[in-house]
C-alpha cells in the first residue's frame, strides 16, 4: 500500500471557431484560467526529473566558482534542464552557493523535503550576503514547497516574511502576488495535510466530454460524479451548485485577487474530507469554488462540475492514460524503466522537455486542453519562421476587460515528446505576453501532442513523462 502525505494565468474569450488559449471548443464567450495564484473567475476550465543520485548526491563542490552568474541566469530564464546539467558537474562552484542552488532545484524536481533543507540552510548565508535577488527567489521557492506538501501555514508565513523583508525591491505587480499568495494560503492555515492511499494499481474507465477533454468517475460522500482530469489546473475545483449537492461548506474567509482591469475578485474554498478515485483514497483535498456560470459552457450549453488538478493527480504518483479511454494508477514496479528525465514542475505546473527542429525547451503539459499552443516565448525565439505569414488578432479577456492579441497558426509542427515524434496541426502561436507561465514557457501541450500513441504516463515519483 502506497501511503503519504504528498507533495498567473490568462483568461480567454472563445471566438472565431476556437479559445484562444485552449482551442478546446466552438465560438463561446466562455473565459478560462487556470493558476489559482492569480485566479480570477470564468467559465470553461479552471484552469519534474529525478536529480541524479538525490539532488547531485547533495555533494558540495570544491574549488573556485565557474561563474554562478549563469546559474542565476538559467533560474531566471527557467531552463531548468540545464540548471540540472550544471549540478550533475558542478566544478569549480563555491560550496556557500551549492545549497542555494541545488535546493531550488531540487523544488523543481519534485524533491521538496530536500528542497525545504537546503534553502533553510542557504537563506542565512544569502541574508548575510546581502544576495537580496537571490533570497527573494529562496524564499519564494521555499514558501511553493511548503504549500506543495501541503503544509499551508508555512507557506502563508513564508510568502509574508517574503513580502516584508524584499517587497521594496519587487515590482508593483510582483509584490501584489506575493501578498495574494500570502492570503490565499492562509485561507488554508488549518486545514490538515491532504494524504493518499493506493490499495493496488487500478484502472478506471474515463469519457471525452463535449470540450473534447477527460472526466473520470471520482466518488465522494457515496455519490460518483464525473469530473474532468486536468494537470494544467494548479488546485482542484468545484461548481458552487456540485458542492451543494455534495454537502462541501466553504471555509471561513475569502482572499481577493486582482483582475485584468484591476478589480478585485473574490476566492472561497472548501475541503472534501475523503474522496476515491478506483482505488485510490484521499482526505483533506482542496478546491477553489466557482459560480456554476463561470464554469458552464454556454455555445455547447456544457456545465462542468468538477475538476481534478495537479495536487490530487501529483498524489497518486504515476498516472497512465490508455488511448482506449482508461486511466490508470501504478504502483510498484514501473513498466517503463528509463534513464533521461524530463519532467518538472513550477508552482503545480507539470513542464515536459521537448523538441521543435532541433530545439529543446520546456512546455506545460495540460491534459484539460484538447488542443496545444504556441507562446510568445517561443515566438520571439522564431521570429524569422513568420515573416511570409500573416497573423490575425484574436480576443484576450479578463474580468473588466479585454484586449486583442496578434495569432499566427502554423499548419504543422513536428515535435518530440516523451521520446516520440508526432506533428501538431494548426497549431496557434501568440505574439504577444499573454500572462505568467504562459509568458515563461514555450507553449502549452494538450491531448493532441499525444493521441496517436497507446498511452502516456506521467511519472511524479521519477519525475518522467513516457510515451508509449
Amino acid at each position: 500500500m502506497h501511503v503519504a502525505p504528498q507533495p498567473s494565468g490568462p483568461h480567454h474569450t472563445l471566438k472565431a471557431e476556437v479559445c484562444t488559449d485552449c482551442f478546446i471548443a466552438p465560438c463561446d464567450a466562455a473565459i478560462v484560467a487556470h493558476h489559482w495564484i492569480r485566479f480570477v473567475t470564468g467559465a470553461a476550465l479552471v484552469f519534474t526529473l529525478v536529480i541524479a543520485t538525490s539532488v547531485a548526491s547533495e555533494r558540495p563542490p570544491a574549488g573556485t566558482s565557474r561563474g554562478s552568474e549563469q546559474l542565476d541566469a538559467l533560474i531566471k530564464e527557467k531552463k531548468y534542464p540545464e540548471l540540472l546539467t550544471a549540478l550533475n558537474n558542478p566544478t569549480g562552484l563555491k560550496t556557500q552557493d551549492y545549497a542555494f542552488f541545488a535546493g531550488v532545484l531540487a523544488n523543481h524536481t519534485n524533491h521538496l523535503s530536500t528542497s525545504i533543507r537546503l534553502l533553510k540552510q542557504a537563506l542565512p548565508v544569502l541574508q548575510k550576503q546581502g544576495a537580496r535577488d537571490r533570497e527573494q527567489v529562496a524564499l519564494e521557492t521555499l514558501a511553493d514547497g511548503y504549500s506543495r506538501l501541503y503544509r499551508y501555514s508555512e507557506a502563508a508565513d513564508t510568502y509574508a516574511i517574503l513580502e516584508k523583508r524584499l517587497g521594496d525591491q519587487m515590482s508593483a505587480e510582483e509584490r501584489a502576488n506575493v501578498e495574494h499568495a500570502a492570503l490565499q494560503w492562509g485561507l488554508l492555515r488549518h486545514v490538515p495535510p491532504q494524504s493518499v492511499s493506493v490499495s493496488a494499481a487500478f484502472t478506471v474507465a474515463t469519457k471525452r466530454n463535449l470540450l473534447g477533454v477527460l472526466e473520470a468517475p471520482v466518488e465522494i460522500r457515496g455519490e460518483t460524479r464525473s469530473w474532468v482530469v486536468d494537470t494544467g489546473a494548479n488546485i482542484s475545483a468545484i461548481s458552487r451548485s456540485e458542492a451543494r449537492r455534495l454537502g462541501l461548506q466553504p471555509l471561513e474567509g475569502s482572499a481577493a485577487l486582482k483582475g485584468v482591469s484591476g478589480n478585485l475578485v473574490p476566492i472561497h474554498v472548501a475541503v472534501a474530507p475523503e474522496l476515491h478515485i478506483g482505488k485510490a483514497r484521499l482526505h483533506n483535498v482542496v478546491f477553489v469554488l466557482l459560480d456554476d456560470q463561470d464554469l458552464l459552457v454556454r455555445q455547447l450549453h456544457y456545465q462542468i462540475d468538477g475538476i481534478i488538478g495537479y495536487p490530487v493527480l501529483a498524489a497518486l504518483a504515476r498516472i497512465t492514460f490508455y488511448r482506449s479511454g482508461m486511466f490508470g494508477v501504478d504502483v510498484g514496479t514501473k513498466r517503463f524503466p528509463h534513464k533521461d528525465h524530463n519532467l518538472f514542475v513550477e508552482k503545480q505546473t507539470p513542464l515536459t522537455a521537448a523538441r521543435i527542429g532541433g530545439t529543446s525547451c520546456l512546455f506545460m503539459f495540460d491534459t484539460g486542453i484538447r488542443r496545444s499552443i504556441l507562446t510568445a516565448r517561443y515566438y520571439l525565439e522564431h521570429t524569422s519562421d513568420f515573416v511570409t505569414k500573416r497573423a490575425i488578432d484574436q480576443p484576450l479577456a479578463g474580468v473588466g476587460g479585454t484586449r486583442s492579441i496578434s495569432t499566427y497558426t502554423l499548419e504543422s509542427v513536428p515535435i518530440e515528446v516523451g521520446g516520440r515524434n508526432t506533428t501538431l496541426h494548426d497549431v496557434p502561436v501568440l505574439t504577444e505576453r499573454a500572462g505568467k507561465n504562459y509568458d515563461d514557457f514555450c507553449g502549452n501541450l494538450g491531448l493532441d501532442a499525444v493521441q496517436e500513441f497507446s498511452a502516456f504516463t506521467l511519472d511524479f515519483d521519477d519525475m518522467y513523462l513516457s510515451v508509449h
